[in-house]
C-alpha cells in the first residue's frame, strides 16, 4: 500500500507515500537512504501484474514523492537490490527479461544516467534476480549473487574490486544443488572483513576467504531444534560485526552467534 515511517522506534506510524497516489510498486524489495545527500531516497520493486508499476525510484524530498528512473528502460523492469558506495554511486540490480537485464551504475545524485557493467557478469538474456552488496570496510570490493531466470540454477557468485568495472565468479560448485533464485536471493558482507560473504538461497552458504572455499552453513532439510538446522528460502542477512548473523527466512529469524556454525530460532512473537 505505500510507504510508512516512524519516528518514534516503531510505537506508532505514519503513510509517508502511498503507492496510489505516488505510482509505486505493489512489491517493495530494496530501500536505501543516502548517508550523504540529505533526504535522498532509492527504491526498487517489482510487479507481478503488468498493469502495476515496477523498477527502481528515487526520491529528493525524504520519500514524499518519487520518480521513475527511465533511463535504464522506459518499459516496466524490476529492481531487486540496491546498493550505495561512499562516493555516491549507486548501483542497482535490475530484471528486465532480456539482455538488458543485469547491474547498473550510476554516478551520483546528480547524474540521471546509468551505465549497465559487463566485464565478466553473464549475459543479461541468461540472467534473473541479482542481489548486491558492497564491502563497507572496502566499498571498491562488492559482490553479485545471481540466479537465472527461471530460478532453477545459481549462476554463480561474482566479486568486483574496482567498483563493478570487472567481475570474476568467485562461488563455484558450492551453489550446483540450489535453486529459486528468483524468490529466494540474499547477500551481505562483514563490515570489517571483505572476505567474508554470506549467501542465502535455500540455505546459507558463507566463505571467509572471498569466494576461495565456501561451507554450507545451514540445514533446512536437518531435524528441528538441531543446530544447522535454519528454515529455508533465506530473504535477508544481516551481519552487525563479530561472528553474529541474523537471517531473515520463510520461517522467520534465525540467528547464529559463533559465524554459522550454529543456529537458533528467533522467531517467537511472529506471525
Amino acid at each position: 500500500s505505500g510507504l510508512y515511517i516512524t519516528r518514534d522506534g516503531g510505537a506508532t506510524w505514519e503513510v509517508l507515500a502511498t503507492a496510489d497516489d505516488e505510482a509505486l510498486p505493489r512489491r517493495i524489495g530494496a530501500l536505501v537512504a543516502s548517508p550523504h545527500t540529505a533526504s535522498l531516497l532509492y527504491l526498487g520493486g517489482v510487479n507481478l501484474d503488468e498493469r502495476q508499476v515496477g523498477g527502481l525510484y528515487r526520491s529528493c524530498d525524504a520519500g514524499k514523492s518519487w520518480l521513475r528512473e527511465n533511463s535504464p528502460s522506459s518499459n516496466n523492469y524490476w529492481c531487486h537490490s540496491i546498493a550505495l558506495h561512499p562516493d555516491g554511486a549507486v548501483f542497482a540490480a535490475l530484471e528486465m527479461h532480456g539482455w538488458q537485464t543485469g547491474i547498473y551504475r550510476c554516478e551520483g545524485a546528480g547524474s540521471d544516467t546509468w551505465k549497465q557493467l559487463h566485464g565478466g557478469l553473464p549475459p543479461g538474456d541468461k540472467t534473473g534476480r541479482i542481489s548486491l552488496a558492497l564491502a563497507p570496510s572496502h566499498p571498491d570490493t562488492m559482490y553479485a549473487l545471481v540466479s537465472d531466470p527461471l530460478g532453477k540454477e545459481v549462476l554463480g557468485v561474482y566479486r568486483s574490486r574496482d567498483r563493478g568495472e570487472r567481475w570474476q565468479e568467485v562461488g563455484g560448485p558450492a551453489f550446483d544443488a540450489e535453486e529459486q533464485g528468483c524468490y529466494n536471493n540474499a547477500i551481505a558482507v562483514h563490515p570489517q572483513d571483505p572476505g567474508t560473504v554470506v549467501c542465502g538461497l535455500n540455505d546459507l552458504h558463507i566463505t571467509r576467504d572471498a569466494g576461495a572455499t565456501w561451507v554450507r552453513a545451514s540445514q533446512w532439510d536437518a531435524d528441528e531444534g538441531t543446530p544447522q538446522r535454519v528454515h529455508g528460502d533465506q530473504h535477508a542477512i544481516l551481519l552487525p560485526g563479530g561472528n553474529l548473523i541474523y537471517a531473515a527466512n520463510d520461517g522467520g529469524v534465525a540467528i547464529s552467534e559463533d559465524m554459522g556454525g550454529t543456529w537458533s530460532g528467533r522467531g517467537n512473537g511472529m506471525v
